[in-house]
């Protein structure tokens, strides 16, 4: 599709971690740098990470800001490659009184042996920090959506990243709480903000 479609459809792909995983046969596996050249060659538009979810964080046991993944990001803001990158979960998720039922079943309610919501921002913008020139989409808006000053900031201080509006219950909770304050911050923002959509259709 996205070959007969180049310009209607675009790819965002995911790395595969098998390289810095053990009991693997490592030669059958290609570095972060060398996957985003394959990636490219493929037709990716992007990449998508899913390390900053904090399930999976905690299963990787690898800090986003981790040396691990020197290398990746190095070749990512080399070679002008957009990632869209989950990054945490609503914060009522670390509180069982307030985490919907939803939440429950796959494993999103998260306990002290999860990495905190803090930690996992504090991971993540360091990586920001050190590599200032790669595009990020953060999804989900990045988990920002009842803390607009925090998420204004955040734009302010890093003109490559964007915020996707792909829901997250809780974003329509606390736009709603303050539509005005939202309205602002979507008008300010707007050619940093991306649709994103997260809903498949129930049939």
């Amino acid at each position: 599709a996205k070959s007969r479609y180049p310009n209607r459809i675009f790819l965002f792909a995911g790395p595969d971690y098998s390289h810095v995983s053990e009991n693997v046969d490592h030669r059958l596996t290609y570095s972060f740098p060398q996957q985003v050249d394959r990636l490219m060659a493929l037709g990716a538009d992007g990449i998508k990470l899913i390390n900053g979810k904090p399930n999976c964080r905690k299963d990787a046991g690898i800090a986003l800001n981790s040396a691990v993944y020197d290398r990746f990001f190095a070749r990512v803001e080399e070679r002008g490659l957009p990632l869209i990158w989950h990054v945490n979960d609503p914060e009522e998720f670390w509180n069982p009184e307030a985490a919907p039922e939803w939440a429950k079943g796959p494993g999103w309610l998260y306990d002290e042996t999860f990495p905190s919501s803090e930690s996992l921002y504090q991971e993540c913008e360091a990586v920001l920090a050190k590599y200032p020139q790669l595009t990020v989409v953060f999804a989900h808006f990045y988990f920002l959506s009842d803390f607009l000053d925090r998420a204004a900031a955040l734009l302010d201080r890093y003109p490559n990243v964007h915020l996707d509006l792909a829901p997250g219950i809780e974003m329509l909770h606390n736009f709603s709480k303050r539509p005005e304050a939202a309205r602002e911050f979507f008008l300010k923002y707007q050619d940093r903000i991306v649709y994103g959509v997260d809903f498949s259709p129930r049939f």
